[in-house]
């Protein structure tokens, strides 16, 4: 619906960020040159149009050092374009697959961030509900990895559709029910199955496939943490499981409580994970582990991807 060359309003076209749908374009705007990122929505209706476009808007008025959020909604001829800064990092997807665990320490100061970022969203009446580690970028700022929540742009689109079967490993069985749900207590769980897999290097749903990982969730079937890691503190199991109740009523009432509670259990979840000791270890290295910085990991990553 529009040449390359023309641009986009007040951006030119630099490249394809993705060709999933909707399709995301790397623009650079044309005064001060800064790099973005713009989501073209289109074949909406009236009625889907004009509410994207509120909510979209509400958007924009998210500012947040650890979100990502819309900075801008394009009305366009035939489509609406949804604006946002264009951020170098690597998905925190890519992060757990790497194998190797964070160093604790780190790994919860990177969630924390994210949970600061959804407190800021639901404070601003934003709910996301399409939370999951591919969500999530994990960026270099100095010597630091920071989290930023991103695909807030398609939380909007998605509000009245099914939730992406990418994400049904973490979306709150509320949601796949009721695609047009709107609790935060959803993000919560969602959280939750994050806080499960940074702690245990395993998905709590992880299944063959999304359909089977949906019905896993539906039901409230997964390994608890105790069965994942032999010996962890009871204070922290209970943190993980209350975040992952299928029952909404039983989860933590907001992102806000769930954090404390983490806060709370920070000497439980700060315990390294269990494993047996190899040949060679003594008892007391059973509890050591190649932990790796963030920081370390995705500088190497994102040079892998030069």
């Amino acid at each position: 619906f529009f040449q390359a060359e023309d641009g986009i309003r007040d951006y030119k076209v630099t490249g394809v960020q993705t060709c999933a749908l909707p399709i995301c374009f790397l623009i650079r705007e044309r005064t001060r040159r800064t790099m973005h990122e713009v989501e073209i929505v289109e074949r909406l209706d009236t009625d889907t149009r004009t509410r994207l476009l509120n909510e979209a808007a509400s958007q924009t008025r998210l500012h947040h050092a650890n979100v990502l959020a819309i900075t801008e909604v394009l009305e366009l001829d035939r489509a609406i374009g949804l604006v946002t800064a264009h951020v170098e990092g690597i998905p925190f997807s890519e992060v757990l697959q790497e194998g190797e665990p964070l160093a604790r320490p780190d790994a919860l100061r990177l969630f924390g961030q994210m949970c600061d970022a959804m407190v800021a969203a639901h404070a601003a009446g934003v709910l996301h509900r399409e939370l999951d580690p591919d969500a999530i970028l994990v960026v270099i700022d100095g010597e630091r990895a920071d989290a930023r929540v991103t695909r807030f742009g398609r939380a909007a689109l998605q509000r009245e559709r099914a939730p992406s079967l990418t994400s049904a490993g973490y979306t709150a069985p509320e949601i796949l029910r009721e695609p047009r749900a709107q609790d935060p207590r959803a993000d919560v769980f969602s959280l939750g199955a994050i806080l499960y897999e940074l702690l245990c290097g395993h998905p709590a749903f992880r299944q063959a496939d999304s359909r089977k990982a949906a019905e896993a969730i539906l039901q409230g079937r997964f390994a608890p943490i105790g069965d994942r890691l032999p010996g962890f503190p009871a204070s922290g199991v209970a943190v993980v499981h209350k975040a992952l109740a299928k029952d909404p009523n039983a989860r933590f009432a907001t992102v806000r409580d769930l954090q404390r509670a983490v806060g709370g259990a920070s000497a439980a979840l700060l315990a390294p994970p269990l494993r047996r000791a190899g040949p060679g270890e003594s008892r007391s290295e059973e509890h050591t582990s190649e932990l790796q910085s963030p920081c370390n990991l995705v500088c190497r990553l994102l040079l892998e991807k030069k």
